[in-house]
């Protein structure tokens, strides 16, 4: 039995409209329509859907919790150690990110982790998915970018941070401008850069991947 809501939650993942995803899928609009509605419990075009909202057809299905496999394109899943990480969803407004709304479990190579964390420790790496604007067009509201929990900030690592400031997790570039003073800069011209105290701000974590669903 096709589940509506995981396969709404799938859609607003990864920034399907009905429309997109039927032309994704190779169905009709209407048979969308249909399953979002709860009109239809089976699909013959289930796989086809599935692969388009890049989830299991077991898990639109609600027959298993994990949802999304992530791994480099040129990865054979069958021999590769899989591990699973945690996936949150970004919310300026929760003060501290450990908190931040957990989603569900992330499937990837212990090896790719390796690569993008040079760590090997899986319970300090999330998956997050976007919700802020702030470091548009770089990073846009529904990306999902991994993150590498470290309390540690490295003037030597250019990069995008995740980082409390005055009660809110932020998303953005930290720029070192002296021994006692930072820049906090974003990517989107709207969302002014300022300079603050280094003591200010507590890390909480390193954008280490960057990710963008291709539907469109």
């Amino acid at each position: 039995m096709i589940d509506p809501e995981r396969v709404r939650d799938a859609m607003t993942t990864r920034g399907f409209s009905q429309a997109s995803l039927a032309r994704a899928a190779g169905v009709s609009p209407a048979a969308i329509q249909q399953i979002l509605n709860g009109s239809t419990k089976r699909s013959r075009a289930l796989t086809s859907i599935a692969r388009a909202l890049d989830v299991s057809a077991e898990w639109l299905e609600g027959l298993e919790e994990a949802k999304t496999v992530i791994l480099p394109p040129t990865m054979d899943i069958a021999d590769s150690d899989i591990v699973s990480v945690q996936r949150l969803f970004l919310d300026v407004k929760q003060s501290d990110f450990a908190a931040q709304k957990r989603r569900d479990r992330v499937y990837i190579s212990r090896s790719w982790l390796r690569d993008m964390t040079h760590k090997d420790d899986p319970e300090k790496t999330f998956f997050v998915t976007v919700g802020v604007d702030s470091m548009s067009p770089t990073i846009q509201i529904g990306d999902e970018i991994a993150v590498y929990l470290t309390t540690d900030y490295d003037d030597s690592t250019d990069g995008v941070w995740i980082f409390l400031y005055r009660g809110s997790s932020l998303l953005r570039r930290i720029i070192p401008v002296d021994d006692l003073k930072i820049e906090i800069s974003a990517d989107n011209p709207l969302t002014p850069s300022f300079i603050t105290a280094r003591d200010t701000i507590k890390i909480a974590g390193r954008v280490v991947w960057h990710g963008r669903s291709m539907a469109t």
